[in-house]
């Protein structure tokens, strides 16, 4: 009776930290967006806000703007690709550009485990966006 209440209990034990470790990886694939949000004057159009968006997105899309991206990111390293242009096209895949009642959301989608990657993407793009626009850099 003793041995089938220790079999029992380490069935237990196992089937419990089975479904635990399922659940934190279930959990880390999930969807984990990171965006920046770009306030923009209410008082703009809905349709002056698209144009932005669009324009936005076409220009932060240039493959050359994305390959400088993908290397001072390195993103072949992180995310074991074969070259630097296999990192571009994945950003380009990634990237979105939307807008919102009084922003432009501008970032990545990822999942949970690739946060802290997405965040130097999306960081990393935020300078070329200022660029684009003509705003100065932040004082350090």
């Amino acid at each position: 009776m003793q041995r089938l209440i220790a079999a029992s209990l380490i069935v237990l034990v196992l089937l419990i930290g089975g479904a635990g470790f399922g659940y934190w990886t279930y959990r880390q694939n999930r969807p984990y967006p990171i965006y920046v949000p770009l306030k923009v004057n209410p008082d703009t159009s809905t349709t002056k806000r698209e144009e932005i968006a669009k324009s936005l997105k076409a220009k932060l899309s240039e493959s050359e703007l994305l390959l400088k991206v993908s290397k001072d990111v390195g993103l072949k390293a992180k995310w074991h690709l074969a070259s630097d242009e296999a990192g571009a096209a994945e950003i380009r895949k990634r990237l979105f550009v939307r807008v919102a009642e009084t922003t432009i959301d501008i970032g990545v989608e990822g999942k949970k485990k690739e946060k802290t990657v997405s965040g130097a993407i999306v960081s990393r793009l935020m300078e070329e966006v200022r660029k684009i626009i003509g705003l100065p850099a932040p004082p350090k």
